[in-house]
């Protein structure tokens, strides 16, 4: 059990997404030196918003896509923007199920706007 203390609004003070974050322990692996194309000092993929908190990352087994879900912890609605460092041939809105959606590109700075309605659930899938 943890007791997170904060001001009153759990969002601003990051004290929600820390809760959320408490019930499944962190797990790293580390990997031998190999050759890739991301390069060691950039993050292949970066977003931020206060009232999504980020809650997945996976690749699906049937199609090699990467899967990543938030969700938003507020009534209000809210705009994600997703970064990508990747090679990608384009971001879909997906479900809890991971069905495919329609693919859409990049815009012209390697980035991907979805809006995300209050407290959605939102799965986005990324085709290299």
């Amino acid at each position: 059990m943890e007791v997170i203390p904060h001001q009153g609004d759990g969002i601003k003070s990051g004290a929600y997404a820390e809760a959320y974050q408490f019930q499944i322990p962190w797990t790293a692996a580390q990997t031998g030196v190999h050759g890739g194309r991301v390069a060691p000092t950039t993050a292949p993929l970066g977003w931020s918003h206060e009232e999504l908190a980020f809650s997945s990352l996976k690749v699906n087994p049937k199609t090699g896509d990467l899967m990543l879900r938030w969700f938003n912890m507020t009534g209000q609605a809210a705009n994600l923007q997703l970064k990508s460092m990747l090679p990608v041939q384009g971001i879909y809105k997906s479900n809890i199920l991971e069905t495919s959606g329609e693919l859409q590109p990049l815009d012209d700075h390697d980035g991907f706007a979805v809006s995300v309605k209050p407290y959605e659930i939102l799965t986005l899938g990324i085709r290299s």
